[in-house]
């Protein structure tokens, strides 16, 4: 079985997260949508990646 839904021959995304877990680049497909939805504007997108960057710095640093 596939972990895909496909429909009308295309693969759709099922949210399981894994290519934003994997992204070389940390690019989180969701708040892409979101933008493009227009149910998020950019600044709100940038504003979250920039705290949780942050945080993580933090923690990287106690260890």
């Amino acid at each position: 079985a596939s972990q895909y839904n496909v429909f009308n021959g295309e693969f759709k995304c099922v949210g399981c997260g894994r290519c934003i877990k994997t992204c070389p680049v940390g690019i989180d497909i969701t708040e892409v949508a979101a933008v493009i939805k227009g149910e998020k504007n950019v600044t709100e997108v940038t504003a979250l990646k920039n705290v949780l960057a942050s945080i993580s710095e933090k923690n990287a640093r106690s260890i």
